[in-house]
């Protein structure tokens, strides 16, 4: 069964309202029915797929039924291999996700399985969420098995140009008009609220508010969405009175892309501030004199950042990123740009709303597919207030509306609006990289600080604002470049191949971020950093100017290597036809290099081990090939107990490897420091 729902009300209310357990439950019974539900959002998950509704699927069947995951595992044939001890090596891929899933319904005990998804619109438009819905609408019912009923929702634009239904079109979809009653009582409670800021300031008859507040609510039509910018709308003017109010809800427009509409046109209207017509907008007062260091040009860049950009930012990074120029070479070049109160910045713009900051720093990988969590950091290391849009809608509305010709929009909206799309917010990023502010290499030690290394050097990423974001994130918006320019390549290529030591900072960056500690890499190339980061245009740029797609780094790895570690199959694909070995694996002897026993032991902080080793005679200041005695081994495996054997017998503390660094230099677990120290 497929439900098509048009009408006003916004549909994961209606969801929650229609089709919640209790209500789906009604006509059969509760043992015999289970109910999953996902609610797509790709304003909250960086990007939404089939691949998360599935694992979420599956998640809340086998949570509830927990006696039937062993048949599961059981019957399943692609979780014959999976060993739970070692599930990070399992790969959970469509086809194998799907049968499981499909196996569920194969073998469950449940007469029928809702399955209601939410704002599908929201989810990427692929082959894989064809397929998906392909599967679940046409999947025939065993005699012993669940029968399906799928519950799809989307905006009804989406409806009218999504070929995913279309291709369909043979089940004929349940129709279900919903009528704005439906939310009526939601959208009088958001008026109540938002009358109560200003209604004792007005001297009127509370019939004439009951009347005013009874049409906005009619005027929204079920959309909870309206009623929030209206009352946006309304509460912009600080001296309201009973004629200009009742002039405003009449002349408010009654769909959302049309408030958005009027939103935008008062914004151009009050920051748009020409010289001339031939002249860019000032970025200083708005026509209104109010002081504000705004400007129509500076508004449309924060929009075009916050629609884009792959996580939450934080005032101060959309601070940063606002005046960052390309021809900038150091941090402190941007500060004469800065604006003066980025919070009051933010709040004059409707499309934007201050999430405040949560009481603790959640889980730091983010809940989306297409993107390899190690890479992407889904908030910063510290709580802090963060910028988001409105709405999804809000998304969607902003990147469609700016649409150049000349440098100027097309339509009645706004002029001045320039282009700001992945490519450039790459560059900016890789700009910010590129400061010499870390052209003298990573930070080792933090001199004259009492605190210990991992605080100070937080403290220290946390000083450049948008450093953080810019370490997780150039990767991502270049992955999204389909044709970068030769400007684009050729600042990445300054970047990767040619700014060692800025390299080396972005690396301990990302990996502080990621995993909590650093590491120095050295002997880094730009086909490895790209590689690595499945950046794949750039990869085709260093094969092109003839890098050899087997030169191994410090660690003996590979480009090749580097890519299909990190999943980057397209990425090992290029390198494989440019002639790259793929029978080079990590094996057991990782990165290539031969260690010695009590090295080996010394690495997996087995003190024990290490004391009969040194007992037995191994050396204990004997080096690897890069100068690396047990030491070095022992302090970056965070193991203190081991340090201390190694010490106690006489390993020597003050050893360089061929970088010239020391065991402390790459141990950063704070007891082994003390130890060390």
């Amino acid at each position: 069964m497929v439900l098509s729902a048009t009408g006003g009300p916004p549909t994961k209310t209606i969801v929650e309202k229609l089709y919640s357990a209790q209500d789906v439950e009604k006509d059969d019974n509760p043992a015999k029915t289970a109910v999953l539900l996902y609610f797509c959002n790709n304003r909250e998950r960086l990007e939404e797929s089939c691949l998360n509704i599935l694992r979420t699927f599956i998640f809340q069947y086998t949570w509830a039924e927990k006696s039937n995951f062993s048949r599961l595992t059981e019957r399943c044939g692609s979780l014959a291999t999976w060993d739970p001890f070692n599930a990070s090596d399992f790969k959970l891929s469509f086809n194998v996700l799907w049968d499981v899933f499909s196996t569920i319904l194969d073998t469950t005990t449940k007469a029928h399985i809702y399955c209601i998804i939410d704002a599908v619109d929201e989810c990427a438009q692929d082959d894989t969420t064809s397929e998906f819905i392909r599967r679940l609408m046409t999947r025939p019912k065993r005699r012993d098995g669940a029968a399906v009923k799928l519950l799809i929702s989307g905006r009804p634009d989406w409806q009218r140009e999504s070929g995913i239904l279309r291709d369909f079109s043979t089940k004929k979809p349940l129709e279900v008009r919903l009528e704005p009653e439906l939310t009526s009582h939601d959208i009088t409670q958001i008026v109540d609220a938002g009358f109560a800021g200003f209604e004792e300031k007005l001297s009127i008859d509370r019939h004439e508010v009951v009347q005013l507040k009874q049409k906005l609510v009619t005027k929204a039509n079920g959309m909870v969405l309206w009623a929030v910018l209206a009352l946006r709308e309304i509460k912009k003017k600080l001296g309201i009175t009973l004629g200009w109010l009742r002039r405003v809800v009449d002349s408010l427009p009654s769909g959302v892309s049309e408030i958005y509409d009027r939103i935008l046109r008062s914004l151009q209207h009050k920051y748009d501030c020409y010289e001339g017509d031939d002249k860019e907008p000032l970025l200083g007062n708005p026509k209104d004199g109010d002081g504000s260091e705004s400007g129509m040009l500076l508004i449309w860049k924060a929009m075009l950042w916050v629609a884009r950009a792959g996580r939450a930012l934080t005032l101060r990074e959309l601070e940063i990123a606002l005046s960052v120029h390309l021809d900038d070479t150091r941090f402190a070049g941007s500060q004469p740009r800065r604006i003066a109160n980025i919070e009051d910045f933010v709040r004059r713009i409707p499309f934007f709303e201050v999430v405040p900051p949560p009481d603790k720093v959640g889980d730091s990988s983010p809940n989306c597919d297409n993107v390899e969590w190690r890479d992407l950091p889904s908030q910063t290391m510290t709580s802090s207030a963060t910028v988001r849009l409105i709405h999804q809608s809000a998304k969607n509305y902003i990147l469609k509306a700016r649409v150049l010709q000349g440098g100027k929009q097309q339509g009645p909206l706004v002029r001045g609006v320039f282009n700001l799309d992945d490519a450039d917010i790459a560059a900016a990023l890789v700009t910010v990289l590129k400061f010499s502010d870390f052209e003298n290499g990573p930070a080792r030690e933090f001199p004259g600080s009492d605190e210990r290394f991992g605080a100070a050097f937080q403290a220290h990423i946390e000083g450049f604002g948008l450093l953080e974001y810019a370490a997780s994130y150039w990767c991502y918006h270049m992955r999204r470049v389909a044709d970068p320019s030769d400007r684009l390549i050729s600042l990445v290529d300054s970047f990767a191949a040619r700014a060692h030591n800025n390299v080396r900072f972005w690396c301990q960056v990302s990996n502080f971020l990621l995993i909590g500690h650093t590491d120095f890499v050295d002997n880094f190339f730009g086909l490895h950093v790209v590689a690595w980061k499945g950046v794949d245009s750039m990869v085709r740029f260093y094969i092109a100017q003839g890098d050899k797609p087997d030169e191994r780094d410090q660690y003996g790895r590979t480009p090749y290597m580097m890519a299909v570690f990190n999943d980057h199959h397209t990425t090992a694909k290029i390198l494989e036809d440019a002639g790259a070995d793929t029978d080079l694996t990590f094996g057991v002897n990782r990165f290539n290099l031969v260690l010695s026993a009590l090295q080996e032991a010394s690495s997996g902080g087995d003190s024990q081990a290490v004391a009969e080793l040194l007992e037995e005679g191994h050396l204990v200041d004997e080096a690897d090939k890069y100068g690396r005695t047990s030491l070095f081994y022992a302090g970056q495996a965070g193991d203190w107990e081991t340090v201390d054997v190694l010490l106690r017998a006489s390993a020597d503390p003050l050893a360089k490897d061929i970088h010239g660094r020391h065991p402390l230099d790459v141990t950063f677990d704070a007891q082994c420091r003390d130890v060390l120290g």
